[in-house]
């Protein structure tokens, strides 16, 4: 990992995405791969497809931010904070998002593979088509969150609770569901 990225690199980053985005010649997409972003409050920023495979986001906040078909593949997002975000298209793969915290974030076609979810917070988010697919999300918390055609098959949910969740389509498909809490799950065959 590298050192923590300084202040004027991170926002000529930020400024050069923006105009990346805007289609002009002088603009480059945001790559942040294997940076240290540890700590970095990402505020009201559009972050459409930028990359963050293997950045260090330890305990980074994502507000207000429009993250769509962002990469954050084998990142560290340990206690990470997401809030009012859009995750449209996300792919979280081998990341680490252990005691993640997100808060009315929206996951449209998000991609989570092979990450460890541990002790994850997920509250009053919503999921629709939605990819859970063979991961940890062992003591997790899906608490008032609204659920649509999400697949959680293969996945590790033992003590999850999905309590007052809106769960409607739940795939569960080899799932370990040991102790998970819900007040309603509507499984594929049901």
């Amino acid at each position: 990992m590298t050192n923590q990225m300084d202040d004027a690199e991170f926002d000529k980053i930020i400024e050069n995405h923006q105009k990346w985005l805007d289609n002009k010649i002088e603009g480059v997409r945001a790559d942040f791969t294997g940076q240290d972003l540890s700590y970095v409050k990402f505020k009201d920023l559009n972050l459409r497809r930028a990359i963050f495979d293997r950045a260090n986001l330890e305990s980074s906040l994502f507000e207000n931010c429009d993250l769509t078909e962002a990469n954050f593949i084998q990142a560290n997002l340990t206690t990470a904070t997401f809030s009012k975000s859009n995750c449209t298209e996300v792919a979280f793969i081998q990341a680490n998002l252990v005691e993640l915290f997100c808060k009315d974030t929206i996951f449209t076609d998000a991609i989570f593979n092979l990450v460890d979810a541990t002790g994850s917070t997920f509250y009053d988010s919503k999921f629709e088509k939605t990819s859970f697919t063979f991961s940890i999300f062992s003591n997790a918390s899906f608490e008032d969150s609204v659920f649509w055609q999400t697949d959680f098959s293969g996945s590790d949910v033992s003590e999850t609770s999905f309590t007052r969740g809106n769960i409607s389509q739940l795939i569960l498909t080899n799932a370990i569901t040991q102790h998970t809490h819900s007040m309603k799950i509507i499984t594929e065959t049901e």
